[in-house]
């Protein structure tokens, strides 16, 4: 999960893990490693054309990337139900808090508001730690 973030966010996910142990940060270096980040969208290869039958001008495309629609997902994923699965100590509904993040990111086509999902990337650290590996796997 925290590469599917990683390829649409970039960088600025460091600033959530600052405090995890160094070992598990390399861990988490070496997979966004190996993630290809989605810098620019090619720009489309038709024309639109406005009201007055003009073509409307699209700009470069890193606009294009930032005008796309962005679903703010911040109720789904900072309910207090799906952060208590996150945190539970039983694997099973761990991998359960887990598959519904990835439902409700795949629901938004990853294209989600960054606003509201401290307690959510909190969760994700906690996973980081986990002794079980499916779980572990499943968070990263």
């Amino acid at each position: 999960m925290i590469a599917s973030v990683y390829k649409y966010v970039g960088d600025p996910i460091w600033d959530f893990f600052k405090d995890v142990k160094e070992s598990t940060r390399n861990v988490i270096d070496e997979t966004l490693l190996k993630t290809e980040r989605i810098k620019e969208i090619e720009k489309p290869k038709w024309v639109v054309l406005g009201e007055d039958g003009k073509p409307i001008e699209s700009g470069d495309a890193s606009s294009l990337l930032d005008s796309l629609p962005r679903v703010d997902v911040s109720k789904e994923l900072s309910n207090s139900k799906l952060i208590e699965k996150l945190r539970n100590t039983n694997w099973k509904v761990k991998k359960e808090g887990y598959d519904k993040v990835e439902e409700v990111m795949a629901e938004a086509k990853n294209w989600i508001l960054p606003n509201g999902l401290s307690e959510l990337f909190g969760a994700l650290k906690a996973g980081l730690v986990d002794k079980n590996k499916a779980v572990l796997k499943t968070c990263l």
